[in-house]
């Protein structure tokens, strides 16, 4: 059933109890009513019995007595039977600490312990004098001729011979392509 059927059938039970009270409630003030009027009824019919000078065939309607005197105590009962244990009653809340005990004596002398771990490496020391010079060592072979000239973006390097300087130059010309 969805929510709206189960909300609906609540506020029916809801109002069928209300109407069942309101009932009951106005059919017990009816009935008190009914009541007090027919011990008014019988207390005239009484008195006009008397003024006619009969006699009421019911008596004066009696007041409560005093309470008389009480009467001799019974026997006692037989024991009940024992009844069912009970639950366990809440905790109770904790008790005052208690004072500090006398120190005990030392204990016997334990083994000793694993090594620790290595530790952190620590920082450099400072830079020691210079070593003395070394001996000469063998001349090595020549290198291949590097490029001594960069260029930029469209030329390219080229080796020119100048005689009497007596030497290999190079100088950048423009790419033949980018013309």
């Amino acid at each position: 059933m969805d929510g709206r059927g189960r909300a609906a059938r609540y506020w029916l039970v809801l109002v069928v109890v209300s109407a069942v009270v309101a009932y009951l409630a106005v059919m017990s003030y009816r009935i008190a009513g009914r009541l007090d009027r027919a011990e008014d009824d019988r207390d005239r019919l009484r008195a006009q019995v008397l003024q006619l000078g009969g006699t009421p065939v019911a008596g004066e309607p009696g007041r409560d007595g005093a309470v008389g005197p009480s009467g001799a105590a019974g026997r006692d009962g037989a024991d009940g039977s024992d009844g069912e244990d009970g639950s366990p009653g809440p905790s109770g809340s904790p008790g005052m600490p208690g004072s500090t005990g006398a120190p005990g004596e030392a204990g016997p002398q334990g083994s000793p312990g694993l090594p620790g771990p290595q530790g952190a490496t620590g920082p450099a020391g400072p830079t020691g004098p210079a070593g003395p010079q070394g001996e000469r060592g063998d001349k090595g072979d020549t290198g291949e001729p590097g490029q001594s000239v960069m260029c930029a973006a469209g030329y390219h390097p080229e080796d020119i011979i100048i005689v009497p300087y007596q030497g290999t130059y190079q100088v950048c010309r423009k790419d033949d392509d980018a013309e």
